[in-house]
């Protein structure tokens, strides 16, 4: 396995993002895989992906000209005109984080994690985090995200990294924790 490095998503690699994001969706996984390697839930388009760009910066693992790695940054704003991200920024609301309610706190979403096959345990779901906390942490107190019930795997790594579990909540016949890692 060669070295990664951590960048910022260029406007030209969205496609080879998409790329690696659909070969890890659920519903392209064998349920062996999934159970034993993560899996992502949520399919972004080109359009969605160039809105998230346009908003925040998006750090990529890239290995070779390649990327192999990514965790995507959502601002609130930019994530409540998302469908998909509607449900999570609603229980936002209701919940309290380092006893006060959550939405008076400056948080962003993470969109979505995902690291390729064969780089996994190589360091990146780590070292995208952290790049994470060293772009954003200034503006930010903490990220928010959320992880299907049933995704161990991703769950393991993200408490891993400081992560904690606020709530549970069902949407879409699915049941998602609600996370977040504080940076104050």
């Amino acid at each position: 396995m060669n070295a990664f490095t951590i960048d910022i998503l260029k406007s030209e690699e969205i496609k080879s993002l998409l790329s690696l994001q659909k070969e890890n969706l659920i519903q392209n996984l064998l349920e062996s895989e999934s159970s034993n390697t993560g899996f992502l839930t949520f399919q972004y388009s080109e359009k969605a992906m160039a809105d998230m760009m346009e908003d925040m910066p998006q750090p990529v693992a890239k290995a070779n000209g390649e990327i192999v790695g990514y965790a995507l940054a959502t601002s609130c704003e930019v994530g409540s005109k998302m469908e998909l991200l509607k449900p999570l920024l609603e229980v936002c609301k209701k919940l309290e984080y380092n006893d006060q309610s959550l939405i008076k706190q400056k948080f962003y979403l993470l969109g979505q994690v995902c690291v390729k096959e064969g780089w996994r345990g190589a360091g990146i779901f780590d070292a995208l985090y952290f790049k994470h906390r060293e772009i954003f942490a200034k503006n930010f107190d903490c990220v928010v995200t959320e992880i299907a019930v049933t995704n161990h795997r991703s769950l393991a790594a993200h408490a891993r990294v400081g992560f904690k579990i606020l709530a549970e909540y069902e949407d879409n016949n699915r049941d998602w924790y609600v996370v977040a890692w504080d940076w104050k």
